[in-house]
């Protein structure tokens, strides 16, 4: 899924700047990790917002 989403915010012709992606609540936190280790290197920064409580 991150290659994917970094393939297609590369490719201008899409003009795909967000993605959004749903995990079950037990993963979140291991998404975030791996969505910052595998960030490319040219990217400055990466904002991941994440909403924990569905009450």
């Amino acid at each position: 899924v991150i290659a994917f989403l970094y393939t297609a915010m590369r490719t201008v012709d899409l003009g795909l700047r967000t993605a959004l992606v749903v995990t079950p609540v037990n993963v979140l936190h291991n998404w975030r990790q791996e969505f910052v280790k595998w960030k490319p290197s040219e990217l400055k920064s990466l904002r991941v917002f994440m909403l924990e409580d569905v009450s």
